[in-house]
């Protein structure tokens, strides 16, 4: 047997191994960034067997520096619902940059659990940033008004500010209101494109204008996505960052298309087209042409010594174009397809318009299948909902282009069930019941082996391989953690008491351990600080120890590298302000562990001291089984 890498490209590597015997840990800290000398509070929630409470466990709080050397190494105990949490102190001679803290069980290499803080000077951000547009579709050769408004967190506009702004321009999605189930993109790969629009001085209202005009590109064949970044500089240099979304309509007519089986045929396809304005208004076009492509995938094989080295390229090749006429902007047309198991792709496009819309579709033995996610995996499958529940019932649809025996394995933290499928026509179907046992998540593994064929039309492997996952909710660990009564504004220098209420997922009143924080808006800011969400930390989707081996080579890769999205393009603009000395006193406050009481509540007291700003509440909440 030859064993074989992972190749699934349904399974991430980042991915938590199952390790359902072992501990899991939630580590939460009050903010991300701090100065050197001040205090760290940090909290975790472990637990073991997924969601039972590692309760009285001794574990080792470790703190690393920016160098990655070990600078506090703390033993700690866990409370009887599996919670701890220690105070940090910081030292004036602490290296600036990132911290990682870590839970380990003692005597063990690896943590449990981490959270990692930023120990910098800084100023916290004294002022939010808004963007706004005048419109939500850009059209060519027209400016969109761009307005960039900058206000101090402690009130009033930010007066005389430097102000920049760019757009991020990649495919995205048009769906006009007045022609619903109509698909106006396309599958064409397009790089994105940046574009600067330089920078303003904040006028008395905080505000800077700014146009961005976009320019027509014989390149562009389907609809943008504009992602308007906005920058507002303090007066140390440092930014403050807004986003604002808009459509790109990037030629004057934008051709669409609809899909549906044709009623009383097993294999024949309506197709509806349509060629509108930006408007939404029926463009003047009297004609379209459609095109029928069928999908085919080219497979080689090089030899290599220490093994085969596969190769694919995937192609369309046109079957049947058909001119259809329009009528107001509309019309329509009928393909007939054989009954057998083939990917087909519909395109409609016009020599008058560089854009064109396509939508894919299966043909099967008995039916269209209209949803077709395009994989370079030979095998296809499908679950029937993103997300189940202990008792749904869960339906695996297997796609094949060849037939043969799919052998069917379902693995968490172990090898749960196992099924032998017939795959006929190129499909077969996997019915069960989900159960607690498939929570949080549970991989499908799938092997169809094909039949022997003695002249085989197409030059297939023996098997081929495939994931899926379904994804298992469990509600009875969710927690609802309220802040009732709470002010809306509350004046400096004096003791303000806030309210934390905690109901389990009935919505009755549940005693759980609380911790409660109210930090300065703008140092959250900086750093974009994310509220801790333990409940979706301890339901997130693992990896299953699975190792495969058979005789043959794998078949299908994909080479073709991710395209760079707006948010890498952002972040690749700048990282994380510099910033030096200042006298500005952070404002964190920290409540430490409480207790709600059976009426789950419980009263957490701050002394605010001098602060002109916003102050986010955070409150996460724990019991022995929920979050």
């Amino acid at each position: 047997l030859q064993h074989l890498e992972q190749d699934t490209p349904q399974v991430s590597a980042s991915l938590t191994p199952f390790n359902f015997d072992g501990y899991d840990a939630h580590l939460h800290l009050d903010r991300n960034l701090y100065r050197p000398g001040e205090t760290v509070h940090a909290h975790w929630i472990v637990r073991t067997r997924l969601t039972e409470a590692a309760a009285n466990v001794p574990l080792l709080f470790r703190l690393e520096n920016p160098k990655g050397r070990l600078i506090q190494s703390t033993p700690v105990t866990l409370s009887e619902i599996g919670t701890g949490g220690l105070d940090i102190v910081t030292e004036r001679s602490h290296l600036t940059g990132k911290y990682t803290a870590e839970l380990r069980v003692p005597g063990e290499s690896a943590p449990i659990g981490t959270a990692v803080f930023n120990l910098e000077e800084f100023v916290p951000n004294r002022m939010k940033a808004a963007v706004a547009l005048d419109s939500a579709l850009i059209t060519p050769e027209k400016p969109a008004a761009i307005t960039i408004t900058a206000e101090n967190l402690y009130g009033g506009a930010a007066v005389g500010r430097t102000a920049e702004a760019l757009v991020i321009l990649r495919p995205g999605k048009y769906e006009p209101e007045q022609w619903p189930g109509y698909t106006f993109t396309n599958d064409t790969a397009l790089e994105p494109m940046l574009e600067k629009l330089g920078q303003k001085k904040t006028d008395e209202a905080g505000s800077a204008s700014f146009e961005f005009t976009y320019t027509a590109r014989e390149t562009v064949t389907m609809p943008l996505e504009a992602s308007v970044r906005g920058m507002v500089f303090e007066l140390g240099g440092r930014e403050v960052r807004a986003r604002a979304q808009a459509v790109v309509f990037p030629a004057p007519v934008a051709l669409g298309l609809a899909l549906a089986s044709a009623p009383g045929e097993v294999s024949g396809l309506d197709v509806s087209v349509a060629a509108i304005q930006a408007d939404q208004s029926p463009a003047a076009l009297e004609k379209v042409f459609v095109t029928l492509d069928r999908e085919s995938w080219t497979y080689n094989v090089r030899r290599m010594e220490g093994g085969n080295q596969p190769w694919y390229i995937r192609s369309y090749a046109p079957v049947q174009t058909v001119e259809v006429p329009l009528e107001n902007g509309r019309g329509a047309t009928r393909f007939t397809v054989g009954e057998s198991w083939c990917r087909y792709r519909i395109r409609v496009h016009s020599p008058e318009t560089p854009m064109f819309a396509t939508s894919s579709f299966f043909s099967r033995w008995d039916r269209i299948e209209l949803k077709a996610p395009s994989s370079p995996s030979l095998i296809q499958l499908s679950v029937n909902n993103e997300l189940h529940n202990p008792g749904d019932t869960c339906e695996l649809h297997i796609q094949s282009p060849y037939d043969g025996v799919a052998f069917v394995a379902a693995q968490n933290d172990r090898f749960r069930k196992a099924w032998t499928v017939p795959v006929v026509n190129g499909e077969a179907m996997l019915s069960f019941t989900v159960t607690r046992d498939h929570f949080p998540n549970c991989w499908l593994e799938v092997t169809v082996v094909r039949k022997s064929e003695k002249d085989p039309v197409q030059a297939h492997p023996f098997s081929s391989f495939a994931m899926a996952q379904i994804r298992v909710n469990d509600v009875s660990n969710r927690l609802t953690v309220a802040l009732p009564n709470l002010p809306e504004e509350v004046r400096p220098a004096q003791r303000v008491e806030f309210t934390v209420e905690t109901l389990d997922h009935r919505g009755n009143p549940v005693e759980a351990e609380v911790t409660l924080a109210a930090v300065d808006e703008g140092i959250h800011t900086i750093l974009d600080y994310a509220n801790p969400d333990p409940f979706s930390w301890f339901q997130r989707a693992r990896l299953p120890q699975f190792n495969y081996a058979h005789y043959y080579d794998k078949i299908a890769y994909d080479f073709t590298p991710a395209n760079v999205g707006g948010d890498a393009i952002e972040k690749r603009l700048g990282g994380a302000p510099q910033v030096g000395e200042n006298w500005i006193k952070p404002v964190a406050l920290w409540s430490g562990a409480l207790r709600t009481d059976e009426n789950g509540r419980a009263v957490a007291a701050f002394d605010v001291p001098e602060f002109n700003g916003q102050l986010r509440l955070v409150a996460v909440a724990a019991t022995a089984g929920a979050t």
